[in-house]
């Protein structure tokens, strides 16, 4: 046998029968959906072995990773994961290379830490090529926080190989963010101010400690200048209802609205039934939260939930769905409801995923989920459609520097503030694992999912589940949080709202512009102004910022701004682009008038109007005495304009007569009358 594999000390300890179905492919450069889904069909799930032969398992594969490890001959074997860390019910991909062409290869993977495990082999058949992918499915939850190790051992060559994997829960912490001043605490309580330090907090706690006096959270707390997102008030109403929500459900209540039963995660949607029935009290909620706001350094959108439940008698689990299209009740008839869903790929849209916080029976530590709806086969609820499923990428965000998750339980009472009983008609959670909260950069996940991708969140579901596998069966949710406008994650900019103006008397027309631009993975390297038409006599005086005055000289005039924002990463939409109108309108007004023809009398006056919009206010014909008139038009615009003029009349009219004198009796004067004026 090769010096670099270690020999066999506990006989057919490692031979464990081969299913039929595990055949051995060539590792693919990238992993499709189509080959992911045949190697999941092919995965050995993880059987925990006991006694004895878990002990041997365990010293056999311990031994050959260290003795090939240690070892100084040639061994060309390699063996690797397709990530680092894994939650329960994920499937742990394995590719082999370097091994014997042909040769069985036989796979343990144990538990190294925190208590050492072993599970039962299984044999894969190398290529012509000596490489190999297999598959192992976690269906427990036993091995949250667990360190794993994996080795693959030539059963001709003698050549072993081995990777780790681990199973880590999200950290408590503080959101960089604002709102809430002082950013958003993650430990597993309401009050702002509070905790100052880890001192109290149960292991694991972070080091170095991130609490300190002075931070954020759901609720205002004494003693700091720690802000919150929910008022002192007896409902814990919204400070800002448009990036804060305060939803409330029934519960311990014929009337509370759950699923009729037998539905399940992965369902279509529109195939759902809702009815009014008390539910199981470990997964009967009665409050979730919702915050979305900004770091303020990097632009990120971080999103922060929690979650509640009557009970700790158990497990239980609450999803935030996230959808970009939208998903509504639909009214009980005879006692049932339905639902109705927009989305277009098994009634959800690619890419819409789930968070997912689990409350574990009387524990103090969170965990946490992310599943992302892919393409991929099994889902018989798709059929005859093409099928798409939960798949889990909790790892990529689980894993993120600077961390992209925190959340906490209660480990402890956590109490509301004084008069507030929406506590399950109380003042506080008393029973420990009975409140969750989680913050995740949201610009951070989808850039897990894909760093070129935008996506538009419409509806937000808030649901109980009972585990975190795709078919586990939903209890207890809340009606269907509609976003408008829609929750935009990813790289994505906005010139803001088109503008018109009336045009400004002294010629010069001035607008204000902000522009937005949100980052996606990679940071924004420029935002730059500039005129795409109508840009004769156009000025924009910042033109490098977000932020810029523009002045119009012409009108009327109708000028098409550019908003171009470049980010530093290599994806087609590195640049993008949003223009924004800006119309400067302008009404004519004119007049003419006829003319007095005696003293005292009046002229009509004509006022006319053109440009601007239609229909026009102040135009027609008006009758005005002599002098100066003044009359102003106004367009649907409500933009004016003013004519003047001056209409003159004659003098007024006087008469004077003179006459001769008569000479003889019975003659004649000659009598003059003459006119002035008129």
């Amino acid at each position: 046998m090769p010096q670099g594999s270690a020999q066999d000390q506990t006989g057919d300890l490692a031979q464990a029968p081969q299913p039929s179905n595990n055949n051995a492919s060539s590792p693919a450069s990238g992993t499709t959906a189509t080959v992911q889904s045949d190697r999941r069909a092919s995965a050995i799930p993880a059987t925990k072995l006991s006694g004895s032969l878990a002990t041997g398992v365990f010293y056999l594969a311990t031994s050959r990773a260290a003795a090939a490890a240690q070892s100084e001959a040639p061994n060309s074997a390699t063996l690797t994961t397709d990530q680092e860390d894994y939650q329960p019910y994920t499937y742990v991909y394995i590719t082999g290379t370097g091994f014997a062409p042909g040769e069985i290869v036989n796979m343990i993977v144990v538990q190294l830490s925190p208590n050492p495990a072993s599970y039962e082999p299984w044999d894969v058949v190398a290529d012509a090529n000596g490489n190999f992918e297999t598959s192992w499915y976690i269906f427990s939850e036993d091995l949250i926080g667990a360190t794993m190790q994996v080795t693959g051992t030539g059963q001709t060559s003698g050549f072993s190989a081995s990777a780790t994997f681990t199973d880590a829960v999200p950290p408590k912490g503080v959101a960089p963010v604002s709102p809430p001043t002082g950013g958003f605490a993650i430990e597993g309580d309401l009050l702002s101010n509070t905790p100052t330090s880890c001192v109290l907090l149960p292991t694991p706690t972070p080091s170095p400690c991130p609490f300190a006096p002075n931070q954020g959270d759901w609720y205002p707390g004494p003693g700091g200048s720690g802000g919150n997102v929910l008022n002192n008030d007896a409902t814990g109403t919204p400070v800002n209802s448009a990036t804060t929500f305060h939803l409330v459900d029934a519960y311990s209540s014929a009337t509370d609205d759950n699923f009729a039963g037998g539905d399940k995660v992965h369902d279509n949607p529109n195939t759902w039934n809702w009815t009014l029935n008390p539910v199981n009290n470990k997964l009967d909620m009665n409050n979730a939260l919702i915050h979305v706001t900004k770091d303020p350094i990097t632009g990120h959108t971080w999103i922060m939930v929690a979650g509640d439940r009557l009970n700790n008698n158990g497990d239980a689990y609450i999803d935030f769905e996230f959808l970009q299209n939208t998903l509504t009740t639909t009214p009980l008839v005879a006692g049932i409801g339905g639902f109705s869903s927009a989305g277009p790929n098994c009634g959800r849209t690619l890419n819409d995923f789930l968070l997912t916080i689990k409350l574990t029976n009387g524990g103090t530590v969170a965990d946490f989920f992310v599943s992302r709806w892919e393409a991929a086969t099994g889902n018989t609820s798709c059929n005859p459609a093409t099928s798409y499923d939960y798949v889990d990428v909790t790892t990529p965000v689980i894993t993120a520097t600077p961390p992209a998750v925190f959340a906490a339980v209660n480990a402890s009472t956590v109490t509301l503030p004084p008069g507030n009983l929406t506590a399950f008609g109380t003042n506080s959670y008393s029973a420990v694992n009975t409140f969750a909260e989680a913050a995740v950069d949201l610009t951070a996940l989808l850039g897990s999912f894909d760093p070129c991708l935008t996506v538009g969140i419409k509806t937000i579901f808030i649901k109980t589940k009972t585990s975190q596998s795709p078919s586990a069966n939903i209890v207890d949710f809340i009606v269907p949080q509609q976003l408008v406008p829609p929750l935009v994650i990813g790289p994505t900019v906005d010139a803001g709202p088109d503008q018109a103006k009336c045009k400004d008397p002294s010629g010069t027309t001035s607008f204000s512009l902000t522009g937005t631009a949100q980052p996606g993975t990679y940071p924004i390297t420029s935002t730059t102004w500039s005129c795409v038409s109508g840009c004769t006599g156009v000025t924009i005086s910042s033109p490098s910022t977000l932020s810029t005055g523009v002045t119009i000289s012409a009108a009327p005039a109708t000028v098409t701004l550019r908003l171009t924002v470049m980010d530093s990463g290599p994806c087609a939409n590195h640049i993008r682009t949003d223009d924004v109108i800006l119309t400067v309108n302008r009404v004519l007004a004119s007049s003419s008038n006829t003319p007095i023809l005696c003293h005292g009398g009046n002229s009509t006056v004509t006022v006319s109007a053109s440009g601007g919009l239609t229909p026009y206010a102040g135009t027609g014909t008006f009758s005005h005495a002599a002098g100066t008139y003044s009359y102003t038009v106004t367009d649907a615009h409500s933009c004016t304009a003013t004519t003047t003029g001056t209409i003159s009349e004659p003098s007024a009219l006087s008469a004077s007569s003179s006459k001769t004198a008569i000479l003889c009796r019975g003659g004649n004067s000659t009598v003059t009358v003459s006119a002035t004026g008129g």
